[in-house]
């Protein structure tokens, strides 16, 4: 009976059946309401003003002019909401483009398709009108083709689909000459709450493990007032050129990237030498919304939480006595948060210590004194991203 409600489960929702248990088997009756909501985005997308260029209040006063119901955040200026509208129905076109599961979750709020999210084509030409669906063939937005179907399948670069209607809608923010200026990035919430909890002071010497796209990276900087030094490294050369671009659209100074290849060049410069570290290492990405599915694996989950312990060592040969540790997630595996956290106090000589900034609620390891200081973040209790956020001090 039970396997027969976990196989119906899945095919509805288009996800796993190894989640579906885990959600069942943590939430119990809550867990379909918690799949839903993680299928579809929240009221409103988060975004953060770049305080080095610009106020939040004039950015505000220019983004109401295109969303009349965007709002500041009352306690983070920085951050700005815009509503999302939808969801929207829509008329299936002959011509169809299946987009690639990032891109369609991008295109699947209105934002354009570019030619790395196209996965497959129908016979189509620049001007046709075609449809935009997922690998399941779920309609998600209609547009007008801006190449032909061969050039969409070879091109590295460019514009695929002007999208013209789209399941949910929300202003197309990197349209925006005030976004290309540097002036805005988007971030959600929680991942705002990373980088102010972690409570960067002038001159500092702050280290981001797993920097790409740079949202964090970028955050602190702008908290820092463009001083002191920020470390940023990644894996790829794909993830440093995306960095890069942001820290030069954004007019960040103090920051310098390295490839994670450089790893033991860094070790022996700044062994123990950083006030504060970010971990916020590659995840099973559980808690990201809107999810059009979701086939993570146990071990998917598995093969992270070995990864992410990884970075947990490199946090304590990289910090100094004393210093301070901000580890973050996108998922809601206890795996990759509380039992990750249970290896660093437990194995790496870490202590939980107290956040300033709580919006979420405590973790989901009631057996540790230091559950009440983790915080968490569901998509159906907060309207979030479904986050972990722990901060910690080396002893």
């Amino acid at each position: 009976m039970f396997e027969n409600k976990i196989l119906e489960l899945s095919t509805k929702f288009s996800f796993s059946k190894d989640i579906i248990k885990r959600y069942f088997s943590r939430y119990g009756l809550r867990a379909p309401s918690l799949i839903q909501s993680l299928k579809i985005p929240g009221k409103y997308q988060a975004l953060r003003v770049n305080t080095l260029k610009a106020s939040p209040t004039h950015i505000l006063k220019k983004i109401k002019s295109l969303d009349p119901e965007a709002f500041q955040h009352p306690q983070i200026k920085e951050i700005l909401f815009l509503k999302i509208n939808g969801p929207y129905s829509m008329e299936k076109q002959e011509r169809i483009v299946i987009a690639r599961k990032d891109a369609a979750e991008n295109v699947y709020l209105g934002t354009n398709l570019y030619a790395p999210g196209v996965f497959q084509t129908s016979k189509m030409k620049q001007g046709d009108r075609v449809s935009i669906l997922d690998k399941n063939g779920h309609l998600i937005a209609n547009g007008i083709a801006m190449m032909s179907a061969k050039e969409m399948i070879e091109a590295k670069t460019g514009l695929a689909v002007d999208v013209k209607e789209s399941t949910y809608k929300v202003i197309k923010i990197r349209d925006l000459d005030i976004f290309e200026k540097g002036l805005l990035y988007l971030q959600s919430l929680p991942a705002a709450i990373v980088s102010i909890n972690l409570a960067p002071k002038k001159n500092e010497l702050i280290l981001d493990l797993c920097a790409s796209p740079g949202g964090k990276t970028t955050h602190v900087a702008q908290l820092m007032n463009n001083s002191g030094k920020i470390i940023a490294v990644d894996r790829t050369k794909s993830r440093l050129n995306k960095l890069n671009k942001n820290i030069e659209r954004l007019g960040i100074t103090n920051v310098k990237t390295y490839p994670s290849k450089q790893i033991s060049f860094l070790l022996k410069e700044y062994k123990e030498s950083f006030d504060k570290v970010i971990v916020d290492p590659p995840c099973s990405s559980t808690g990201v919304r809107p999810k059009l599915y979701d086939m993570t694996t146990e071990k998917d989950i598995l093969d992270c939480v070995n990864y992410q312990k990884y970075f947990l060592h490199l946090a304590c040969d990289f910090l100094k006595p004393q210093g301070t540790l901000i580890y973050s997630t996108c998922s809601l595996e206890p795996e990759e948060n509380e039992y990750n956290m249970r290896y660093a106090v437990d194995k790496l000589n870490f202590k939980v210590i107290k956040q300033d900034i709580i919006f979420g609620t405590i973790g989901e390891d009631s057996n540790r004194p230091e559950n009440n200081d983790y915080q968490r973040f569901y998509s159906d209790l907060h309207d979030q991203p479904g986050y972990f956020i722990v901060k910690l001090k080396k002893k």
